[in-house]
C-alpha cells in the first residue's frame, strides 16, 4: 500500500482524477445503432427522452420517453448506453439523483440540461464508475463545492475533472466490485418489494376484518353498532406543572403516533395543571383530530405529560380489545367522523367536540372475536416492522462494505463475484 492524501492507496491501484478515467460532458457526435447498423441520427429518428423527475434518488429510471431526434436533439442533454447521469443542481444531487443509462431507443437518449454526463473511458467499467458517483464522500464533497445563489447552486464541471480517486488497474477488479454493490443492490430490493407487497395485503386484510366481511372460524355473532362511550371511558391523571425539565407528549397528525420532547423551562408553559398519559391510553389532539391525531399511547412514552386539549380514554375490560380499537381508530371510515365533530375553520378553529367523541358510533363484534382480529393486525404489523428493520440494516451494511469496496481497504475474490 502507498500513503497518499486520499489514504492507503492498496497494491494494484492507482490515483487518478475522473478526467483521467472518464469523458466529462463529452461533445462528441452521437452514433445510433439501428437495426444492427451504427449511423449518424437522422430528424425522424426516435431517442429516448429521460426528464430529472423520472430518475430516482436509488440511481433508477423511472420512465423512459422517445421522441424524434428532431424535437429532442436540441436544447436538452445528450447521452448514450452506459454512460453515467449525474444530477448537477441543488438538491436533486445532495438527493442522489443520477443513473447508468442503458437500452436506449437506438442506443441514444436526451435529457435535462440539468444532467451532468460521464462516459467510461477504455479500460473504466461504467458499473463501477457509477458507483463511485453514490458514495457518499463524492457527494459531500461535490455538495463543498457547489456554486450559485441559494435554491440555484450548481456542481461544476470542473468538479468532477478534478475530483481525485483510487482506480483499481485492473478492469475485472472494477467489474466485480460492480457485481458486489448488484448483488446487494437486488437483495434490497427483493426486500423493499416484500414490505410493499405486506402492506398491500395487510391493508386489504384491515379492510376485510374490520369491516366483518372476513369471518375466523368460532366465531358467528352479530356485530353491532355500539357508542364509543360504551367501549372507553375517559381517564383523568392531574399533576401539577414540573418545576424542573420534564417530558412532554404529543400525536402527530395522519396517524403517525405519539412523540415527545422535552420542556426545558416550565415556566414557558402557560397551564399550572397537566396530566400525566400512560400506556394503552387512547389519546386525542381535539385540536388535530380532524386532521388524524388520535393514537394509542406505547410503552416507551408512558408517563408523559399532555395538556387538557389531550383528553385520555381507557379500554373498558371485556368490552374492547385495544389492539382491536388501535387499528379502528386510523381507518378512513373513523377519521371522516372526527372531522364532522370538529366544526369550524381550518387548522387551529377546527376543535373536537370531546361529548360528541363519546357519541361516536362504531360497528363491532363480541369480545373475543375483537382480541382475535386485533392479535391478527398486531402480528401483521410486527412482519413488516421486522422487514424495515432488516431493510434498514442491509442499507447501513451495504454502505459501510461498499466505503471499503471503494478505497481497497477490502478487496473482492473476483472469482467468488462471477
Amino acid at each position: 500500500m502507498t500513503l497518499h492524501k486520499l489514504g492507503f492507496i492498496p497494491d494494484g491501484w492507482e490515483k487518478k482524477k475522473i478526467s483521467d478515467i472518464a469523458e466529462v460532458n463529452p461533445s462528441t457526435p452521437l452514433i445510433a445503432c439501428i437495426n444492427g447498423t451504427e449511423k449518424p441520427l437522422s430528424n425522424d429518428d426516435m431517442v429516448s427522452f429521460i426528464p430529472m423527475e423520472a430518475v430516482s434518488e436509488d440511481g433508477q429510471v423511472t420512465m423512459q420517453r422517445t421522441k424524434k431526434y428532431s424535437e429532442a436533439g436540441s436544447g436538452y442533454t445528450s447521452f448514450k448506453n452506459k454512460d453515467i447521469l449525474i444530477a448537477k443542481i441543488t438538491p436533486c444531487f445532495e438527493n442522489y439523483k443520477g443513473t447508468l443509462v442503458d437500452n436506449l431507443t437506438n442506443g441514444i437518449g436526451f435529457g435535462s440540461t440539468e444532467f451532468h454526463v460521464l462516459r467510461a473511458k477504455p479500460g473504466i467499467s461504467a458499473e463501477w464508475l457509477h458507483i463511485v458517483t453514490r458514495d457518499h464522500k463524492f457527494r459531500a464533497r461535490g455538495e463543498l463545492n457547489m456554486q450559485g445563489s441559494a435554491g440555484q447552486k450548481r456542481v461544476p464541471t470542473d468538479f468532477l475533472r478534478g475530483f481525485h480517486l483510487a482506480v483499481p488497474i485492473i478492469k475485472e477488479e472494477q467489474d466485480a466490485i460492480a457485481r458486489y454493490y448488484g448483488i446487494w443492490e437486488n437483495g434490497i430490493k427483493l426486500v423493499e418489494l416484500l414490505i410493499a407487497t405486506k402492506l398491500l395485503r395487510r391493508k386489504a386484510l384491515m379492510h376485510q376484518l374490520l369491516t366483518g366481511k372476513r369471518r375466523f372460524s368460532g366465531f358467528a355473532g352479530r356485530w353491532s353498532t355500539r357508542r364509543l362511550k360504551e367501549l372507553v371511558k375517559q381517564v383523568h391523571r392531574p399533576t401539577e406543572k414540573p418545576t424542573i425539565r420534564y417530558r412532554a407528549l404529543g400525536i402527530r397528525s395522519h396517524f403517525k403516533g405519539t412523540f415527545e420532547r422535552y420542556i426545558d423551562d416550565p415556566s414557558t408553559v402557560e397551564m399550572d395543571q397537566l396530566y400525566i398519559a400512560k400506556s394503552g391510553d387512547l389519546i386525542v389532539n381535539i385540536t388535530f383530530a380532524w386532521e388524524g391525531a388520535i393514537a394509542i399511547v406505547p410503552e416507551e412514552h408512558d408517563g408523559g405529560l399532555v395538556s387538557h386539549r389531550f383528553p385520555m380514554f381507557r379500554a373498558i375490560e371485556n368490552e374492547t380489545d385495544l389492539n382491536f380499537l388501535r387499528h379502528i381508530v386510523t381507518q378512513p371510515s373513523f377519521l371522516y367522523l372526527l372531522g364532522v365533530i370538529s366544526p369550524g375553520g381550518a387548522g387551529r378553529n377546527r376543535v373536537l367536540n370531546k361529548k360528541d367523541f363519546l357519541d361516536l358510533e362504531i360497528s363491532v363484534p363480541e369480545f373475543q372475536e375483537q382480541r382475535h382480529i386485533g392479535q391478527i393486525l398486531a402480528a401483521s404489523e410486527r412482519e413488516i416492522t421486522l422487514l424495515r428493520s432488516l431493510l434498514k440494516d442491509m442499507k447501513e451494511q451495504k454502505k459501510g462494505l461498499m466505503q471499503q469496496l471503494l478505497t481497497g481497504k477490502r478487496r473482492v475474490n473476483m472469482s467468488a463475484a462471477t
